[in-house]
């Protein structure tokens, strides 16, 4: 048989067995509609503890619907994961450690991994993972209505998830032996971690806040400037160019239905719609720390087979191959399911409850508009990335209301950014015992912590080539970069204070009453 027939059905077998093959969706892997082409086959193969581990059994506790409505006392079943393999616990010891890993906008399949369960393994601890209400299979009542979503998928609700899941785990499950909590999270579970130790500070000794969103941006056009800033003006105007190309190609009614089939998306699908997946294609690549496959990709558009510069690309051969690309780097649901259509997002009966529920908390609370930039760099201070939008002009703030309008009705107002940031500190988060870490090339560091305010909550950025979302969490390997090495070290030190403090009864805030947080 011929080798590149081999090499097909071995691809083919491997895929197959990753779908079979349940892993452990945590902040550091790529989004679920990611995960059906290279990006994903690389990022197992990199990573081959992320499969599933033999501890990946789901439990259920009974989790109150509404936590702040006493007269309902409707419970519903959230899942939660652990791993005991190094846990010892023992009853008259204050040092049975809990590594608490916060479950996101996603699906949960398993106990923590990565770097949190090496954690688990230096501390003897145990390590749970608990999945967030209205992700994967912990649905309350079944209903991802409107109604449904705006009771009860709140930051509030799912803090008071994590305080009240603390305590069954401690009476039901470990009645006898004192626990100690410690709370880690990526991303939007990164700002649960810190925000968690604002409301509750009381459940933990600490938290880890890796790559966390804790500063809730209505218009967001500072992420397409770290983009442009990451991967350097060369590859940006490519890159400008292609969705110049596919900005023309949808001026043509008969062109944009080809256009957008090639990403598996429906003719009738909104153009801004459209861009704003476009753009996400392109961003995701470089927030995951793959920034050299992407600007490589557009650098050989302008190179034949041998590597010698040719012609220009024509408009045609730039969406196509860009089309090419993308379906081949993140598997066709990419484009194909309901993330990125208004239309198919807003039908209960088409969309998933994870699309449906990453969208309202955005909508409702959290924002984080990505939009086009519209000054130049000069005049928006060293954000980077000068010489125009990455992505369509067309996706402004007025895109993203409408499109949260289309999705849940027209009654849904602007997102409640001022609130939020009012009631945890934005950028400045109130916390104390938390640290917060970043990574010079992600483009969600715009909406985290941006200096070490005091000792209280030390921050640390990564700066190197390809240091992407939550790189600390990620396996650590001998091939990680120093100033990532450097920067897991440092955190080991604060915890291991921590531990002492708390031990010893130090630090921490008093106990806020949950009753009294606004929904």
């Amino acid at each position: 048989m011929p080798r590149p027939t081999i090499t097909f059905f071995v691809l083919v077998l491997f895929t197959f067995l990753l779908g079979l093959c349940p892993v452990q969706a945590e902040s550091w892997f790529p989004p679920e509609r990611c995960r059906g082409g290279t990006l994903w086959q690389d990022f197992i193969a990199r990573h081959p503890h992320a499969a599933a581990s033999p501890y990946a059994h789901a439990h259920t506790w009974d989790a109150p619907i509404d936590h702040f409505n006493a007269d309902d006392t409707s419970t519903f079943k959230q899942r939660y994961f652990f791993n005991d393999k190094f846990f010892q616990p023992l009853a008259n010891s204050s040092n049975n450690l809990v590594f608490l890993m916060i479950g996101g906008e996603g699906t949960l399949q398993g106990p923590p991994g990565g770097f949190v369960a090496d954690l688990g393994k230096e501390h003897s601890a145990l390590l749970v993972a608990l999945e967030h209400r209205f992700y994967g299979e912990s649905f309350p009542k079944y209903d991802m209505s409107t109604e449904a979503l705006s009771q009860y998928l709140t930051v509030n609700q799912a803090l008071a998830d994590l305080a009240a899941f603390t305590d069954y785990l401690q009476n039901s499950k470990f009645p006898n032996v004192p626990l100690r909590f410690f709370t880690i999270g990526g991303s939007y579970p990164g700002a649960l971690a810190s925000w968690y130790r604002i409301v509750y500070p009381d459940k933990t000794i600490g938290s880890l806040s890796s790559s966390g969103v804790v500063n809730s941006i209505l218009d967001f056009p500072q992420f397409d400037r770290y983009v442009a800033r990451a991967i350097g003006e060369s590859c940006a105007g490519r890159l400008r160019n292609v969705t110049h190309a596919f900005e023309d190609a949808l001026r043509i009614p008969a062109a944009a239905c080809v256009t957008k089939g090639l990403f598996g998306c429906d003719c009738e699908m909104w153009d801004v719609d459209f861009f704003y997946m476009l753009a996400d294609a392109a961003a995701m690549v470089n927030q995951y720390g793959r920034k050299e496959e992407l600007c490589s990709f557009l650098e050989g558009l302008e190179k034949d087979e041998e590597g010698r510069r040719k012609e220009p690309p024509s408009e045609f051969e730039l969406v196509w191959r860009f089309a090419n690309f993308t379906n081949r780097y993140y598997g066709p649901q990419f484009g194909a399911s309901c993330f990125y259509d208004s239309r198919c997002a807003g039908d209960v009966s088409k969309a998933t409850l994870n699309e449906r529920s990453w969208r309202w908390q955005k909508c409702s609370e959290l924002a984080y508009f990505q939009v086009a930039p519209l000054k130049k760099d000069e005049e928006v201070g060293n954000e980077g990335g000068g010489g125009g939008s990455l992505r369509s002009k067309k996706v402004t703030l007025e895109y993203h209301l409408e499109q949260c309008r289309r999705i849940f009705g027209e009654g849904v107002g602007e997102p409640r950014v001022e609130e939020i940031n009012a009631r945890f500190g934005g950028s400045r988060p109130k916390a104390t015992r938390v640290f917060y870490s970043d990574f010079s090339d992600d483009p969600w560091q715009a909406a985290s912590v941006l200096s070490e305010e005091d000792t209280e909550q030390p921050f640390q950025l990564a700066v190197y080539d390809g240091a992407g979302h939550c790189s600390d969490l990620h396996e650590p390997t001998e091939e990680d970069h120093p100033d990532l090495v450097n920067l897991r070290e440092r955190f080991r030190t604060y915890l291991t204070q921590w531990l002492m403090e708390g031990e010893h009864g130090e630090g921490g805030k008093k106990t806020t009453d949950r009753k009294s947080v606004v929904r």
